[in-house]
């Protein structure tokens, strides 16, 4: 659950890929469509702590998919 801005990473979306790369290292899962491990990172679009402006959602959804991740899930409440 990389909640980057809960998370004190608000102004840096990458911050998501690369906690996304570093487990996928760490568990030696590269994203292949053929893995039975798969990592789906839950990404925050919430203003849970601090803002996600609206500007910054595509941002967080490329970061949020971007391999070894092979899906994305969205933590959003209204």
């Amino acid at each position: 659950m990389p909640y980057h801005a809960r998370f004190g990473h608000a102004y840096d979306p990458a911050w998501i890929s690369r906690q996304t790369a570093w487990l996928g290292n760490h568990l030696g899962i590269q994203g292949d469509p053929d893995e039975r491990n798969r990592i789906w990172p839950i990404v925050q679009l919430s203003d849970w702590g601090e803002p996600v402006p609206v500007e910054q959602v595509r941002e967080v959804l490329d970061h949020g998919s971007r391999r070894p991740a092979t899906g994305v899930m969205i933590f959003n409440w209204g």
